[in-house]
């Protein structure tokens, strides 16, 4: 089975946005555990999707109340902590967000890769880079 391009990834995702499809989740598994993480001292927390959408609506207002709008570009150096996803979401929640093509012409702005490689691979990520 060969994997999907991404003319055929777009087509499967018409019309939705990564904002949406979060929040459709949030209401069909609000009290459902979303994340899990092991605490230092070897234990573990959790947080639900009712959480992690409460924690990036706050994260939304904080960025709004630093002056961050729709066509400001946010990057968070963070390290691998939960707190990226909320702050991940609360960034997405403050844009108008992005169409996949808009996505594409983003990374291909901010990293190089040409359009050829969007038709096998629809996100370019270093997983090696550690902050």
């Amino acid at each position: 089975m060969s994997s999907p391009t991404a003319s055929e990834i777009d087509q499967a995702i018409e019309g939705s946005t990564i904002a949406r499809q979060f929040l459709a989740n949030v209401q069909a598994n609000g009290s459902s555990e979303a994340l899990r993480w092991m605490l230092p001292d070897g234990g573990w927390d959790t947080v639900t999707f009712d959480q992690v959408a409460e924690r990036a609506s706050r994260a939304a207002a904080a960025l709004r109340a630093l002056g961050v709008g729709p066509g400001d570009r946010v990057v968070l150096m963070m390290r691998n902590i939960p707190d990226f996803h909320w702050w991940d979401l609360g960034a997405l929640f403050v844009h108008k967000p992005f169409r996949p093509e808009e996505l594409r012409a983003v990374i291909r702005d901010l990293t190089g890769v040409s359009d050829d490689t969007f038709d096998t691979v629809p996100a370019v990520s270093n997983s090696s880079v550690d902050f």
